[in-house]
């Protein structure tokens, strides 16, 4: 199974998905390895289309 830990950039996750060409991954807590979430593309892709995400840049 592919996973990102809770503490990984978004950049990390969205590599990581595009390589192996799935559309979301499960999100493990860095020490106990349980899952806490997940992830998508299309989550990556609201944060980025966001209002204002780049606004201090």
């Amino acid at each position: 199974v592919i996973s990102v830990k809770g503490d990984e950039l978004i950049l990390e996750a969205f590599k990581l998905m595009k390589d192996n060409e799935i559309g979301g991954v499960p999100v493990l807590d860095g020490s106990s390895k349980k899952i806490i979430g997940n992830i998508s593309i299309r989550d990556i892709r609201f944060l980025l289309l966001r209002a204002g995400v780049f606004s201090n840049f």
